[in-house]
């Protein structure tokens, strides 16, 4: 299966020539994963890079007493597997299909051949790997200096952008494993922010209003 190429979107791409770019779509190896089938599990060996062609992919981890903390949905055009690729080999996460999904893999061994014929892919995936850095420090910062409340708004603002609308199909149990706290806590603090007029609560859904509740931008 071919992709139907766009430049938008696809973040590390960006600066890289179109010839590349394209060379990279055209190794892409497609797969059909299920509702709540594994692309991969955490430990697993990383030999290769994943695009998302339809669908979303949970990244997640789970401790051994089954804690389970969300890191991040990834939607139509977005990538995954870079850490585990360039960091340890090893992949530090889960990732799971929680909606029937289409997702391409392009294999360590197409990977390394691209880098060889244009060097500029090994600058930008060092750009995005920074950029991991940056978001991962500030989210710790957050969790450290944040009360929980600022926490779970600039979260449901990331949300907002994240699946492009006001309207977050998202359930407290989510809300909870994204920012590692209780269920019950969630609903403290959601219940603070809808008599504050900032959210409408649904059953799996949230009506978020940030024009109610101005945030500075946090990606």
């Amino acid at each position: 299966m071919k992709e139907t190429f766009s430049p938008l979107g696809f973040g590390w791409l960006d600066s890289i020539q179109s010839s590349t770019q394209h060379a990279i779509f055209e190794k892409l190896k497609f797969h059909q994963y299920k509702k709540n089938e594994f692309v991969h599990y955490h430990g697993e060996e990383a030999n290769g890079l994943y695009f998302v062609k339809q669908g979303t992919i949970r990244i997640k981890k789970q401790d051994e007493a089954g804690k389970e903390l969300i890191i991040k949905d990834l939607l139509r055009g977005e990538w995954f597997g870079f850490i585990g690729c360039f960091g340890s080999g090893k992949r530090p996460n889960d990732a799971l299909a929680i909606e029937e999904s289409l997702i391409g893999q392009l294999s360590s061994k197409d990977l390394n051949l691209l880098i060889k014929q244009d060097p500029q892919l090994t600058l930008s995936i060092a750009n995005l790997l920074a950029s991991y850095v940056e978001h991962y420090n500030r989210s710790f910062e957050n969790a450290v200096f944040l009360p929980l409340n600022e926490r779970l708004n600039t979260l449901l603002l990331q949300l907002s952008r994240w699946q492009k609308s006001s309207e977050l199909n998202v359930s407290q149990q989510e809300l909870a494993g994204m920012l590692g706290v209780t269920k019950e806590a969630i609903g403290i603090n959601l219940n603070l922010l809808k008599a504050q007029g900032v959210i409408e609560i649904g059953y799996r859904k949230i009506i978020y209003k940030p024009q109610t509740h101005k945030l500075s931008e946090q990606d």
